[in-house]
């Protein structure tokens, strides 16, 4: 009985090795298009003051200046009509806070730059302090980390200054072509 199985298993694996190879190879080469729904490009997003992942200097939190970064944000495609950033703590004590909201950012070519204390950009939304414009890190105590987030959309955002977060990723809906995030921490 043994004999038999271990014949029959060098057949199989006999007649496994003589298919064509070209099936296989032709089924592992076949083109695949990424692009058929929409294109795809990988935007970037970086600060000259803090690498992903490391602190965020104390200059740009309640500590320190509480002006915003510089930010830079690459690759934008030519398809991107609008820009919206947003920068937001997820481990509040109260759950996600939002420090800064601004939507209708004109890209100007494939990056745009902004400067260090431009918080004034595009048009403003209304943070967790119910206010416009910037405000930094402040965690109460602990490491907080606080995620920048750039959406690249397809048109402009029917809103008036001051809208909520709510608003605007309601508005964005079906027009986000692609995002991209920049993660800093802060201990007080």
């Amino acid at each position: 009985m043994i004999a038999f199985v271990i014949v029959f298993l060098i057949i199989a694996v006999g007649h496994t090795n003589n298919s064509p190879k070209n099936v296989v190879h032709e089924q592992i080469n076949e083109p695949i298009n990424l692009n058929q729904q929409k294109e795809i490009f990988p935007i970037k997003l970086s600060s000259p003051v803090f690498l992903y992942g490391e602190s965020i200097p104390t200059k740009y939190t309640c500590n320190g200046e509480d002006i915003n970064p510089s930010l830079l944000i690459e690759n934008i495609s030519t398809q991107v009509k609008t820009l919206v950033l947003a920068m937001e703590d997820p481990d509040a004590p109260t759950g996600t806070w939002n420090h800064w909201i601004a939507f209708n950012i004109a890209p100007s070519g494939s990056s745009l730059e902004i400067p260090e204390g431009d918080e004034n950009i595009g048009t403003s939304g209304r943070n967790s302090w119910e206010e416009t414009g910037y405000s930094g890190p402040c965690p109460p105590s602990g490491v907080h980390h606080y995620v920048f987030t750039v959406y690249a959309l397809n048109q402009n955002l029917q809103l008036n200054e001051g809208a909520s977060k709510q608003q605007i990723l309601g508005a964005m809906q079906g027009h986000v072509i692609n995002n991209v995030q920049l993660i800093g921490i802060y201990e007080k």
